[in-house]
């Protein structure tokens, strides 16, 4: 195994019968509680802090939805599809590429010999990402006749691309933000990107109001207000590193982020597609449900969002596993990197059954905050109980993802998704809701079966693995 102290250090995970884990210290030594209890303390805030982030960031589309829909339907509907483009497009390569910075980032943080490896991997993520974001703002641009070529409305269709082209530039402001973020959550720094957050969501409602109402600018006027806010973050992000915290880890730009690129690209790509193969899953099922008529699609959407808002808190938690599991793998404590996986999961379990239980107990009043449609609120009812049926193993499957991030088994966790969701879900998908016509229940019955198995399925294969014999590779 090479070993170096080269800024550009990438963990090879693409060869998992490797060991991982150079060790720095005892790691066969037994776990203190003590220590694992104030670890998972640790892990607990970070998760709620991480999932309070994704939420405010959500909120900045939501409340552009709200506000742009006021102006008319099409509007709504212009604003609402291309936020769907932007979100398993742009947005995922942004989330799914930085899960490389929160596993090989936190690891070297935890070793503490060399930080400023963190900062050579934030330029090898916004060289690799850019290049990403080339074809997708080549998407954005001229989408409209490819949309009208799927049968998508032709108003629908060029009004989107326009939505898009005035979104694009804000975009960059977005995938920065994104990578600054994780820059300073793998210095378990997680609360400064929260507080802009918050801030930007503020500005978000009265800033949009006035471009889409006061200017007339309509959706487009919308797209801009909300981008501004992306850019505003970034920049925010950026003072707060530059002036006060988190700049220890820069050392400035470096010929170093050359080193490794390729490698280190196919871990942004690994993780872009483990995370992207639930998102375009989910939004494949949204177009079957569509093809059933209005009332399962609206009833659909009720369910999608309520399990949107609801998923926050698993992937948050996901994250910071990922980061207090490679952090500790950096320091040696194999261990306790096994007892914090294993408390993960038990958090993972505790929620979704509170999650669980108020979807089956609050189902008909969650769906009337959506609608006053009695039809669409029935379907919506008899349906919930199959999303509140996989809540668990979703949180097993996010936090035993990152989990499985943190020790360099990326592929794994993707493997396991796109089985999960292609190999099962969408054909199990087809056959219950059309051919044994089940409806949108046969929709949700086969998503509960699929995340289950993907959940139970990474949950054996983190509580099987020998984390004494892991490492961190480390290579020029």
């Amino acid at each position: 195994m090479t070993t170096s102290n080269n800024a550009g250090w990438a963990r090879d995970e693409y060869e998992e019968t490797t060991p991982l884990l150079e060790r720095q210290g005892n790691t066969c030594s037994s776990t203190s509680w003590p220590e694992a209890i104030s670890e998972f303390k640790c892990l607990l805030k970070a998760a709620a802090t991480i999932t309070c982030g994704y939420f405010l960031q959500q909120s900045l589309q939501i409340v552009s939805i709200l506000i742009i829909g006021r102006v008319s339907p099409q509007d709504l509907s212009v604003a609402a599809f291309s936020y769907m483009i932007a979100n398993t497009t742009a947005w995922l390569v942004a989330i799914g590429g930085t899960t490389a910075i929160d596993s090989l980032g936190s690891a070297v943080f935890g070793q503490g010999e060399d930080i400023a490896r963190i900062g050579v991997l934030l330029q090898k993520y916004f060289i690799t990402v850019s290049v990403m974001f080339i074809p997708v703002a080549t998407l954005w641009c001229f989408c409209g006749p490819i949309l009208v070529l799927l049968n998508v409305p032709v108003e629908l269709a060029y009004g989107s691309q326009r939505f898009l082209r005035a979104l694009c530039p804000f975009a960059v402001g977005y995938i920065v933000f994104e990578a600054l973020k994780k820059f300073l959550q793998c210095q378990e720094i997680d609360t400064p990107p929260t507080v802009i957050l918050i801030g930007t969501a503020i500005l978000n409602a009265p800033i949009s109001y006035l471009l889409v109402h006061v200017w007339g600018w309509g959706a487009v006027g919308g797209a801009i207000a909300t981008g501004s806010m992306y850019w505003l973050s970034a920049i925010l992000a950026f003072l707060y590193i530059w002036r006060i915290d988190g700049n220890q880890a820069w050392n400035g730009w470096s010929k170093e982020c050359l080193d490794g690129l390729w490698k280190f690209s196919k871990v942004v790509l690994l993780g872009i597609v483990n995370i992207g193969a639930e998102w375009w899953a989910f939004e494949i099922i949204t177009v079957g449900a569509a093809a059933m008529g209005e009332i399962p699609a609206a009833a659909q959407s009720t369910i999608m969002t309520t399990d949107s808002l609801l998923a926050l808190f698993p992937f948050g938690a996901g994250v910071a596993t990922t980061n207090h599991i490679a952090k500790l793998q950096g320091l040696g404590k194999a261990n306790l990197a096994r007892t914090i996986a294993r408390m993960a999961s038990g958090l993972a379990v505790c929620s979704g059954c509170i999650i669980m239980l108020l979807l089956l107990v609050f189902k008909r009043e969650i769906a009337q905050i959506y609608t006053n449609d009695r039809s669409v609120i029935d379907l919506a009812v008899k349906v919930f109980p199959w999303a509140a049926a996989f809540q668990v193993s979703d949180g097993l499957q996010a936090v035993n993802a990152g989990a499985l991030r943190a020790v360099g088994k990326v592929n794994t966790a993707a493997t396991i998704n796109l089985m999960a969701y292609y190999v099962i879900a969408i054909p199990l998908c087809y056959l219950l809701a059309f051919k044994v016509d089940l409806g949108l229940s046969g929709l949700w019955i086969s998503l509960a079966l699929s995340l289950t198995m993907a959940g139970l399925s990474e949950f054996f294969i983190v509580a099987s693995l020998d984390w004494q014999r892991l490492a961190i590779k480390e290579e020029r």
